[in-house]
């Protein structure tokens, strides 16, 4: 239809944009949720810890059903799927470590536009507490 071309060609044109700018720009007054009151919106990264390798597909001897590994990529990564499609700034930073030494992220999902805003405070994050020299036990093998 003519306004799924007009954003194809909008998206096109503006690299780097998200749809939220485009579409209040395609229309000032459309409804569509006005920014909230904060800056950041916190979440889980993953709903899971990191699986095993196979656990989604399965194995050439073993293969898991293709509806089924769709389901598990649903359950294991429910939070980042909005963000991905809306363009809306996201960030994933790892605060924490299990047990085992694996990195568990926390997500902080900026305001529509608000990359700016949402990457120092990741900064400010990463300067409190410092992850970059921290890798898993794997790593070293």
């Amino acid at each position: 239809n003519e306004l799924y071309r007009a954003a194809e060609a909008w998206i096109a044109e503006h690299q780097g944009r998200n749809l939220f700018v485009y579409l209040h720009a395609v229309d000032p007054h459309a409804p569509y949720d006005p920014p909230p009151p904060f800056d950041a919106v916190l979440t889980p990264t993953l709903a899971l810890p990191p699986r095993p390798i196979g656990w989604f597909c399965g194995t050439a001897e073993d293969p898991v059903d293709p509806a089924e590994d769709f389901e598990r990529q649903k359950r294991f990564t429910p939070y980042t799927a909005i963000y991905n499609a809306s363009g809306q700034p996201a960030a994933s930073l790892p605060l924490h470590w299990t047990a085992d030494g694996l990195p568990v992220g926390v997500m902080l999902v900026g305001r529509p536009a608000g990359e700016a805003a949402l990457l120092a405070l990741c900064a400010q994050l990463e300067s409190a507490a410092p992850w970059a020299d921290r890798h898993p036990p794997i790593w070293h093998r």
